[in-house]
């Protein structure tokens, strides 16, 4: 078994952004005024919808990455295996994340 080189490291920075780097301009946009607030949650939303099916269509090692982090399994470069991502999760969460960010331009533009 090869040790991690450093596009292997990349790799799982970019999968720990992924999962959780969304989440901090969430946080930050909480303490804006509301229409700056629901205008950060769509983009977050967005961006993530559409980066994790992009990501998945590619296959994009990281998306993999990603989905392994989520089901507590170890990030393994040398054995990635799409068949083990299920579809429900690969299509659900960007059609939920895409979802709430539709709810969001609802709710600014009902406001």
């Amino acid at each position: 078994m090869r040790k991690n080189n450093t596009s292997d490291k990349w790799i799982i920075v970019l999968a720990y952004l992924h999962r959780y780097g969304w989440s901090l301009p969430i946080l930050v946009g909480s303490f804006l005024p509301s229409t700056f607030q629901r205008w950060t949650y769509v983009i977050c939303f967005l961006g993530y919808a559409f980066w994790s099916f992009i990501g998945y269509k590619c296959k994009w090692k990281h998306i993999y990455f990603s989905y392994q982090n989520t089901t507590n399994l170890k990030m393994t470069a040398n054995s990635i295996c799409w068949d083990n991502v299920k579809a429900s999760v690969a299509y659900g969460l960007p059609v939920l994340y895409l979802f709430l960010a539709l709810i969001c331009v609802f709710l600014e533009v009902a406001h």
